[in-house]
């Protein structure tokens, strides 16, 4: 578990939104939807690998599925790692319209994430 403040800005009234972040493999399957962890979440990063093709429809399905279990609560889906995003996306592998991209090891787009679900989150609290 890590948490991370980010403040949402002055269009959201410059609140200050504490994310706790619980970093799971993906391989749950179903059981996923049944931790006490999930249930509670107001939100969920999805994340795919983007040197790794099959994690793609991977992230959908299981984006998919916790907008399915859990409807109305924010969903944001990124493609981490483009740093070496060559072999993945030369293969012909495409992440679906509206994903977001980073590089967890350049920092590029991971602010970006964070501000998109606490907007999100900040939205459906109100």
């Amino acid at each position: 578990m890590l948490t991370h403040d980010i403040e949402l800005g002055p269009e959201r009234e410059s609140e200050v939104l504490r994310l706790v972040l619980w970093d799971t493999d993906g391989d749950f399957g179903s059981r996923i939807f049944e931790t006490v962890y999930l249930a509670g979440a107001s939100g969920a990063i999805i994340v795919a690998d983007a040197s790794r093709p099959g994690t793609l429809v991977k992230m959908t399905t299981l984006a998919d599925r916790f907008a399915e279990h859990f409807p109305g609560r924010p969903v944001v889906m990124i493609v981490n790692k483009i740093d070496l995003a060559g072999p993945c996306f030369e293969t012909g592998a495409r992440a679906p319209r509206g994903v977001l991209y980073s590089s967890a090891k350049t920092g590029e787009g991971v602010s970006e994430l964070f501000q998109t679900l606490g907007a999100a989150v900040w939205r459906r609290a109100r």
